[in-house]
């Protein structure tokens, strides 16, 4: 058995304070004094964990005789902002530039792919997406390529050589493994890397049971598995998904045979050995392959009154193979409840190959428009005839390996922040493309003399830098009489060896709160509604160095 008293700073008691073995039957709850008992398994280690809304939660491994009483009597850090009548916790969250996310709203999502970038379009500012088959976006008009992706804490890739929705598959996060999601398009703090557009935060699960779920459906399947040692020392969560987009792509304009398939695995493995120390693991490997032989299209554009038509035959195929791998080991040091230090390790890697000879004839029509006569929408008369061919032979492996040492310390509502990053890039490529267009007998371009080629790409490279980063950043929150004034200022640093150029990044995001109340009158007596208002401002320097 284990009893005590549950108090905060001051000594005073806290009731409905409570007490339980994660993963077990066993609870207890405070009584008004503070006072509590829990029965405990013997010759066992168990790890108790003491919570309560208004207090950081404080957990403590701790292993019983027979017939034993164990006196633990706990002090609570305060984790709340208090009212007389309610209490708002993570209240802090909202003075930062990040939206919140649902995350139910992921099992919900009713997109082609399921993934979770997809919903940012209709849940974030400035956001837009122009395929349902990609889970790509673009923030404010920018590039797909210029948006941020964490999950717990670490930067993830995706494949570099993807062209097109239909080739892409799978995102990195799985849905079925998301426990927070925060998104800022724009303005974000320091401690994000460099780049432009946008920042998604993506927390994994720390399962305290065992659950599992799986879903099946015309366009794949998906499954997870998560549970928790006895004691909560060790914590597993594993998920698969399959994804084909075959259905989809067959009701194109280009008619063929498509055989495309989009494998995932990932898992997020936790250990703490006492409450000062947790070692983690998260990895993930994935296989996006895209077969297509095409047959024949035909399509038509132009005006109700002149509309032309276009009939392609296709000889050919493409094969697309995308392989990445990923793994990142962190260990996290608490050696006070207000510090918190990371070292996080991680690599990864990517091997592609884009493979494709597509042979194609084509007539181009116009067509019949006049919605009297029987062959409306026929062809009338042949415009020209011509045929191009496309190949190519692209190969790419890249390895990126990194090592980062992050820092936070809190203080009575304020914090430091504090991050050092070494990463080492090796991109191997050797790339070969070409088109040709054959227009009425004639290549285009031509000029007279030579047969050109409308594209050519010849390239056989290896890049191999390193790269430097880090970062400092600065909270502050200010009681300005019953006004609330939050201020964040930091910066980062990014030194590239391959040009030798060192960029800096200040960043500034402020945020105030007014305390304006609203009057207002009901039979006859005068009562103080409150407003909650939130006014948010940001500015930085942002640059994004090139990286392939």
């Amino acid at each position: 058995m284990v009893r005590g008293t549950i108090s905060d700073d001051n000594g005073s008691p806290i009731s409905e304070a409570t007490i339980t073995i994660p993963g077990t039957d066993y609870h207890a709850t405070t009584q008004d004094d503070g006072s509590y008992s829990l029965e405990i398994p013997s010759n066992r280690e168990v790890r108790l964990v003491f919570r309560h809304v208004s207090f950081r939660t404080y957990e403590k491994f701790i292993t019983g005789g027979p017939n034993e009483t164990i006196e633990m009597s706990p002090r609570l850090v305060p984790d709340a902002i208090m009212g007389q009548e309610f209490v708002v916790s993570e209240e802090r969250l909202r003075e930062k530039p990040m939206r919140i996310i649902e995350v139910g709203d992921v099992r919900l999502n009713p997109s082609v792919t399921g993934s979770v970038e997809s919903l940012l379009a209709s849940r974030a500012l400035g956001v837009s997406s122009n395929n349902e088959l990609s889970s790509q976006y673009s923030v404010r008009g920018g590039n797909f390529d210029e948006n941020l992706i964490y999950v717990n804490g670490i930067l993830v890739y995706r494949p570099f050589l993807v062209r097109s929705g239909q080739q892409e598959g799978l995102s990195f996060v799985n849905g079925d493994l998301v426990e927070d999601i925060s998104f800022s398009s724009g303005g974000f703090e320091a401690k994000y890397g460099d780049k432009m557009s946008s920042v998604l935060d993506i927390t994994y699960k720390k399962p305290e049971k065992f659950a599992g779920s799986v879903s099946a459906g015309l366009l794949g399947a998906n499954a997870h598995l998560e549970n928790a040692s006895d004691n909560g020392r060790f914590t597993q969560l594993h998920g698969f998904r399959y994804y084909s987009n075959q259905y989809i792509l067959a009701g194109s304009d280009v008619q063929g045979s498509y055989r495309p398939f989009f494998l995932d695995y990932q898992t997020y493995l936790t250990y703490a050995p006492n409450t000062e120390w947790e070692f983690s693991f998260l990895g993930n490997y994935s296989q996006n392959k895209y077969q297509f032989t095409p047959e024949n299209r035909q399509s038509s554009f132009g005006t109700v009154s002149s509309s032309i038509g276009i009939n392609a035959f296709f000889d050919g195929q493409e094969v697309d193979d995308y392989r990445t791998a990923f793994g990142a080991f962190t260990t996290t040091w608490k050696p006070r409840h207000n510090w918190n230090i990371r070292w996080i390790t991680s690599a990864f890697r990517s091997q592609e190959s884009e493979t494709f000879d597509i042979e194609a004839s084509y007539r181009l029509s116009e067509l019949e428009t006049d919605l009297s006569k029987e062959s409306f929408g026929d062809e009338a008369f042949i415009i020209g005839t011509g045929s191009y061919l496309d190949h190519a032979r692209n190969y790419l492996d890249a390895v990126v390996v990194s090592t980062e040492l992050q820092g936070e310390i809190k203080t009575n509502g304020n914090a430091w922040l504090w991050g050092l990053r070494y990463q080492r890039d090796d991109i191997n490529d050797v790339l070969s493309e070409w088109s040709l267009i054959d227009s009425v007998g004639y290549s285009v371009p031509f000029d007279g003399e030579e047969v050109n080629l409308l594209e050519t790409i010849k390239s056989v490279n290896r890049v191999a830098s390193n790269r430097a980063m880090g970062y400092l950043q600065r909270d502050w929150m200010f009681d300005l009489d019953t006004n609330e004034l939050y201020v964040t200022v930091g910066g980062r640093f990014n030194y590239w060896d391959l040009n030798n150029q060192t960029t800096l990044s200040p960043r500034i995001q402020l945020a105030f709160k007014p305390d304006w109340d609203k009057l207002t009158k009901k039979d006859g007596e005068t009562k103080f509604k409150p407003r909650d208002w939130l006014f948010r401002a940001s500015w930085g320097y942002y640059h994004q160095p090139a990286f392939y």
